[in-house]
């Protein structure tokens, strides 16, 4: 049993509680003793005084070198506390730069991939320059083809615009002998009609067909010639023509109304002419009845209207028409017309 026996040493001002045998106890209460537990009992050991103070001494330097020996593993514990924050800092930067590092490399991949992508634009630009350089070349020689046509066309057209040139003094020669045979021939006028007219009025003078009227100056002398070309719509039907004018001078003006006096057949513009009617008028006959003719047959007529008026008084020649019958107009159609020549 005395092998296993672990002594324990108790350093305090009181008796230790349930101390075993083979424990020591410093008394610090005041007493410098030293006592050893045996057979259930503490028994003293002397120390001498000077062995003790000695003891202290010896152990208060052991204390002071534990302190400061604590002491330096507490700095050293506060260095490697340090040092491992330092570590752990220097361990934070390296993560983020390792990030930035591969950060930074895929950004070289990506530049690497858009520098190659580039680097296919740049070759695909380079053959459509070099395309466009040959259409280029082809362009060139066209114009300068283009360029020896535009010489001769400009060639060609000095030579139009000399014959131009020699039209236009033709022209304005020709101009120049139509205005003194027009001065000659005085003002030419022509008036037609445009579109079919119907005449239904039995008035005495009959209605003015619109479109075949002249106006004449006072003091001319006009040559007046035209031609009616109508349709009667029923059978037996009588047609007078008259003409509106102003005052001519005494007994010189008048003129004459040719057309048929008389049809027989089929009609529809397909009979036979049996006579021909002439009627005439002179200075003083405006608004009377100058040709008349009853019409047997429902077909197309021509009149033929020749004149000369020596004009007193400023006014209109009107050509005006009838029938005998509300119930039988007489359709006039666009072709007629009036044409006078201003002699003096």
């Amino acid at each position: 049993m005395a092998g296993d026996l672990k002594p324990v040493v108790h350093i305090q001002n009181t008796a230790p509680i349930a101390p075993s045998d083979g424990d020591f106890w410093f008394d610090t209460s005041g007493a410098t003793n030293l006592s050893f537990r045996y057979s259930g009992g503490w028994r003293t050991i002397d120390i001498p005084t000077a062995a003790l103070d000695t003891l202290s001494n010896a152990v208060s330097a052991i204390s002071d070198r534990i302190s400061a020996i604590s002491n330096a593993v507490s700095v050293i514990s506060n260095a490697q506390s340090a040092l491992s924050n330092a570590v752990s800092v220097i361990s934070n930067s390296l993560s983020v730069l390792s990030q930035q590092q591969s950060a930074l490399s895929n950004a070289v991949s990506v530049l690497s991939n858009s520098v190659s992508v580039l680097s296919n634009a740049v070759s695909v630009i380079s053959n459509q320059v070099s395309a466009l350089s040959q259409a280029v070349s082809v362009i060139s020689q066209q114009v300068s083809v283009l360029s020896v046509q535009v010489v001769s066309v400009i060639s060609l057209h000095n030579a139009l615009s000399d014959v131009v040139s020699i039209i236009s003094v033709t022209l304005s020669a020709l101009s120049t002998k139509v205005s003194v045979i027009s001065a000659g021939l005085g003002g030419v006028q022509l008036r037609w009609v445009s579109t079919v007219q119907g005449v239904s009025s039995t008035a005495a003078a009959g209605v003015a067909i619109s479109g075949l009227s002249l106006s004449l100056a006072a003091a001319g002398i006009y040559a007046v010639e035209g031609m009616i070309y109508f349709q009667v719509s029923a059978i037996p039907t009588t047609i007078g023509i008259s003409f509106n004018y102003p005052a001519l001078v005494s007994a010189q003006g008048g003129g004459r109304v040719t057309g048929h006096g008389g049809i027989t057949g089929g009609g529809g513009g397909h009979g036979q002419i049996t006579s021909v009617l002439q009627g005439t008028f002179d200075w003083n006959a405006s608004d009377s009845i100058v040709y008349s003719v009853a019409l047997s047959a429902a077909s197309t007529f021509v009149v033929n209207i020749d004149a000369m008026l020596n004009v007193s008084t400023a006014g209109t020649f009107q050509v005006q028409m009838r029938t005998s019958a509300t119930t039988q107009p007489v359709n006039v159609f666009p072709g007629s017309h009036l044409r006078a020549f201003k002699i003096v």
